[in-house]
């Protein structure tokens, strides 16, 4: 599993690269950004009894339709582990869409923006099982601009997966946001 969680770290680094280096042209009519994170997944209440916390990635673009709201597109992956050799290591894959929110005024230094998404986990475990199941996120990130396009982020989230039985997990991640602008 080692191999595996690796792998998906280099490709999340690649495609942060790609969406940093190439989304511009792209974007170039419209105020977007996208904002790549990385830390670690906490699996929460009764998934907790099974998985030790592992490796949470997150990947997200938003069209900004004013100075503070927009419309997220959301994508991340929480690789667990199992607490036990009888537990297989799993990994969610998570993609959601909905608003997020500058919960601040535009005047302060630091930002503060949440989002809230509906969509879909699919659950992989390493014996090659997969479901896929209605999910609920919440997301907090607090925002420090180093300049106008480039901004560090850190926060929790919060996934509510709706499988047989509800399974929470909570990433909590560092990373930045780079914006396009008109």
């Amino acid at each position: 599993m080692s191999f595996i969680r690796t792998s998906a770290a280099w490709k999340f680094t690649l495609a942060a690269v790609l969406c940093t280096g190439l989304l511009p042209q792209i974007a170039a009519a419209h105020t977007w950004d996208v904002a790549a994170k990385i830390g670690v997944g906490i699996p929460v209440g009764s998934l907790s009894d099974g998985y030790d916390p592992g490796l949470g990635l997150s990947l997200a673009t938003t069209r900004w339709f004013g100075p503070r709201v927009g419309l997220r597109f959301g994508g991340a992956g929480n690789l667990l582990g199992g607490t036990t050799n009888g537990i297989p290591d799993v990994t969610f894959w998570h993609y959601d869409v909905g608003p997020e929110f500058d919960l601040l005024p535009p005047a302060n230094k630091l930002m503060l923006h949440g989002n809230v998404g509906l969509g879909g986990t699919t659950e992989q475990a390493s014996g090659g099982n997969s479901a896929t199941d209605f999910t609920l996120n919440f997301g907090l990130n607090l925002e420090y601009p180093l300049n106008e396009y480039f901004h560090l982020m850190g926060g929790p989230a919060l996934y509510m997966v709706f499988a047989d039985k509800t399974q929470y997990i909570m990433p909590i991640t560092v990373g930045f946001r780079y914006l396009f602008a008109d």
